[in-house]
């Protein structure tokens, strides 16, 4: 090449290049045959550093990119840990019980110890019967289907029977369920309430001081299964307590917990087993048709013949409640 026709390329190539900053590149492609003009170094540093930034611009995007994904699937995993947790939990819950969900956990509580009403006499008046209500005195099995009153436990008292009626029940209102929540599980309960009071007159209150029997929507204690340490859940609980009335009575109260856990027929069908174990049948049915079955089938039965057949006969057994005591201070319930 003639030492004119560098001098051309250089004088053009040098026009061809502008500076903004640290970056220079080249508007024609005549620049790659620059000879030994000062300014291609220059040249060829901008479009390295040009490069350079380009490629850390990319790295930061690739980089935070993969920050993202590896939080997002740091997220899902704790999701799916959290999952198994508590499907473990709900396993380790359910163990015992030998029908599939849904189920009613249910555990009936054994009676208090005579010892836990210190002021009742150590001897009360022998054991007798109650004349039977008239809805039980009516009552007749036209099937036949026999009872399970065997599986009935009479307490150190005798039978935990009625003697005064209508049996006054309180449904306390649920509070940390909106309305309308609260509005379906009470109509679920007064239900159960309806349905055992065409065979002993029961009664709903709204005050609870006068009740006989107290349902409450709130989860039962924690319960060790036998040959087992493990606390499980349980999804309602009868308990009852004995006092002397200000009439000198032998006297009991009931309060029934129902497991928040508990929607729709399930909390009827808890109710309704419940409300037998407080009206007198206190044990279970072996059969899944009853009502006092001892664990929750998937469609609840209604109240069977068996289990009125069994009601009527705990009516015909001897007790000490409801009648007179020698007792010089009535106690209130404990």
């Amino acid at each position: 090449m003639t030492k004119k026709l560098r001098l051309y390329i250089a004088s053009f190539v040098r026009n061809s290049v502008f500076d903004v900053g640290a970056k220079e590149f080249p508007r024609n492609k005549l620049s790659i045959l620059w000879g030994g003009c000062p300014r291609p170094p220059v040249l060829y540093q901008g479009l390295e550093a040009r490069t350079t930034r380009m490629k850390l611009g990319i790295f930061r995007k690739i980089n935070r990119k993969i920050f993202i994904w590896q939080r997002l699937i740091a997220s899902l995993v704790m999701a799916i840990v959290t999952a198994l947790l508590i499907i473990l939990t709900n396993l380790s819950i359910l163990a015992d019980y030998k029908i599939p969900s849904p189920q009613l956990s249910h555990s009936l509580t054994p009676p208090l110890p005579h010892s836990s009403t210190p002021s009742l006499p150590p001897s009360l008046t022998p054991s007798k019967p109650h004349p039977l209500p008239p809805t039980l005195a009516q009552w007749q099995d036209s099937t036949n289907s026999g009872d399970y009153f065997a599986q009935v436990a009479p307490v150190e008292e005798g039978y935990l029977v009625w003697s005064q009626f209508p049996v006054r029940v309180y449904v306390e209102l649920p509070r940390a369920i909106n309305s309308q929540q609260a509005e379906a599980w009470v109509n679920s309960v007064v239900q159960a309430v309806q349905e055992w009071n065409a065979y002993l007159p029961l009664k709903v209150i709204e005050k609870p001081e006068e009740a006989d029997i107290t349902i409450v929507r709130k989860a039962p204690p924690l319960q060790t299964s036998l040959g087992s340490k493990i606390k499980r859940a349980r999804s309602a609980q009868t308990t009852y307590k004995l006092y002397v009335s200000k009439n000198n009575l032998l006297s009991h109260r009931f309060t029934i917990l129902l497991s928040p856990s508990q929607t729709g027929q399930y909390v009827l069908a808890a109710a309704r087993h419940e409300l037998g174990h407080a009206l007198g049948i206190w044990g279970h049915s072996p059969q899944q048709t009853d009502a006092l079955y001892f664990s929750q089938v998937r469609n609840p039965p209604p109240i069977s013949s068996r289990d009125v057949n069994t009601l009527k006969r705990v009516y015909e057994q001897p007790t000490t409640l409801g009648w007179l005591v020698n007792v010089a201070n009535p106690s209130p319930p404990l």
